[in-house]
């Protein structure tokens, strides 16, 4: 399976939208198991990085997920979230989940909707220079969050 149909446009020819397998995977193994749906949630605040952000910033790498506001006001890091748990701070830049890197087809959302609340996932982190290998629970999804 690829993908899930969730629309086609009927006045066209044969144009139509799908949820890749690997986002619609988890939420699906939940509806089996009968459990609550819900979203994986690591409690940051990011920015994408993209050629912009890594002149405007002199970023060392080209793609990943800087951890913080982006204007500076407030804290990128939410109290008491899986990311604070797991020792993330403001100013990382998350490279990988799970081995597979965030770029900009890839970014941070998208990666961690593959993944199941509760699940431990392996984040490789840049932090001052050096590149850490950081475990982290994944939470479940506020509802008040879009």
């Amino acid at each position: 399976m690829v993908g899930i149909n969730t629309a086609v446009a009927t006045d066209s020819s044969g144009i139509g939208f799908a949820i890749p397998i690997d986002i619609a995977r988890p939420i699906m193994n939940q509806a089996i198991k009968g459990e609550t749906l819900s979203r994986p949630y690591i409690g940051v605040r990011y920015n994408t990085i993209n050629l912009q952000l890594k002149t405007a910033l002199s970023l060392p790498v080209n793609n990943g997920a800087l951890i913080g506001t982006g204007d500076g006001t407030g804290n990128g890091v939410t109290p008491g979230g899986p990311a604070e748990k797991a020792g993330l701070k403001d100013g990382d830049i998350i490279l990988a989940i799970n081995g597979a890197q965030l770029d900009q087809e890839h970014p941070l959302d998208a990666m961690l909707v593959q993944h199941a609340p509760n699940e431990v996932v392996t984040l490789d982190v840049l932090r001052a220079g050096a590149t850490l290998k950081i475990p982290l629970t994944l939470g479940v999804r506020p509802v008040n969050l879009q």
